[in-house]
């Protein structure tokens, strides 16, 4: 019972949080915010961050994650291996519809590489939280010792991998914050109903 009420709590929060995200795209107010990170993250370019970041960026794209799906789900199939590609799946698609949905469009004149689509939720944030994080998950609970430590990795390699969508000029600021709520939202709803 106690736990139930955790897991609804967390999904009202967090439902909030991508709704005012919403709700401060759809009525233009979201420009100070993104505008106010964006000089605060591009005051740190140098020649050689920006190449670092256009490599470490790609650890969130389709093609390395589908190569890490692919790789783990055969290395784990006895232990629910296949749930991860299944998982990567769901929140690519989840995240283009929600893409469509909100239509809103990318940054202009900022990028420093060239990205198509829609660009709220951010597709890196939401779905390396929802894979990575459910990769952290199941490593977690094989190496219950280690879970501190694996977390922890877990989250600093989602947190870059958003800020580097904002460095690179590819998103807004409000972009990943809601890519990252509603990535979040998929990842302990996934987790819930995968461990039934």
């Amino acid at each position: 019972m106690k736990k139930q009420y955790k897991y609804w709590l967390t999904m009202i929060i967090l439902g909030i949080l991508f709704g005012v995200l919403v709700w401060l795209v759809a009525s233009d107010l979201a420009e100070p915010i993104d505008t106010l990170v964006y000089n605060f993250i591009n005051q740190f370019k140098t020649p050689l961050l920006t190449s670092f970041i256009k490599i470490y960026t790609k650890l969130g794209g389709p093609l390395i994650l589908i190569i890490i799906a692919l790789g783990l789900g055969f290395w784990l199939r006895k232990k629910k291996g296949y749930l991860i590609p299944i998982n990567l799946g769901l929140v690519a698609g989840f995240n283009y519809l929600l893409k469509m949905l909100i239509a809103r469009e990318r940054p202009i004149d900022i990028n420093l590489i060239t990205e198509r689509g829609f660009s709220f939720p951010s597709g890196h944030a939401m779905t390396s939280i929802a894979f990575y994080g459910y990769i952290a998950y199941l490593l977690s609970k094989r190496y219950k010792d280690k879970k501190v430590l694996i977390y922890g990795i877990s989250g600093l390699l989602i947190m870059l991998i958003g800020i580097s969508r904002i460095y690179l000029g590819v998103h807004f600021a409000t972009d990943i914050l809601a890519g990252w709520t509603m990535g979040l939202i998929y990842l302990i709803s996934f987790i819930k109903i995968s461990d039934r």
